[in-house]
């Protein structure tokens, strides 16, 4: 038998009506119907069980609080390798904004290069082909597989 349930079978055996015990007034006169030489033995027994009981209550708030700020710590964690993640990715996207406006600058200053026709272009004539620009211009396979590589090996952690 557990201690709670010993002090229990002790408050009974003192006054065998404890279950209907009341509170407020009518537990003052249900204890002073309780003969003076068991009284003071079924106050402490109550006592006894209210302090055991309390005790059970702190331990269980402390594991909930445990459990909670284990939650939360977990949380916290997951948190912080998005934002990881997150900034990787922002990083490389500037680097791809910034390499793509080099390669528009290139594009708009061979433009500007080309020698513009005296007479426009007329509906009748077939205008020429748009000429190709030199392969130069444009990133390498190396630069775009460089950018293109993203660490994804933080997003499997995540989920």
């Amino acid at each position: 038998m557990s201690e709670k349930e010993l002090l229990l079978e002790k408050l009974k055996e003192l006054y065998p009506e404890y279950e209907k015990a009341s509170r407020g007034r009518g537990r003052i006169k249900q204890i002073n119907d309780i003969p003076s030489d068991k009284r003071k033995k079924f106050l402490l027994y109550e006592e006894k069980l209210k302090l055991l009981n309390n005790r059970v209550a702190a331990k269980n708030a402390r594991k909930k609080k445990k459990l909670y700020l284990e939650s939360l710590e977990e949380k916290v964690m997951n948190l912080e390798r998005k934002i990881k993640i997150q900034e990787k990715e922002i990083k490389i996207l500037r680097s791809k904004i910034v390499l793509l406006k080099r390669k528009n600058e290139k594009l708009n200053s061979f433009s500007n290069t080309k020698p513009s026709n005296a007479n426009p272009p007329s509906i009748l004539t077939p205008s020429p082909p748009p000429s190709i620009p030199s392969p130069e211009l444009f990133p390498s396979f190396d630069e775009i597989i460089k950018f293109d590589e993203i660490d994804y090996s933080l997003d499997l952690e995540i989920f």
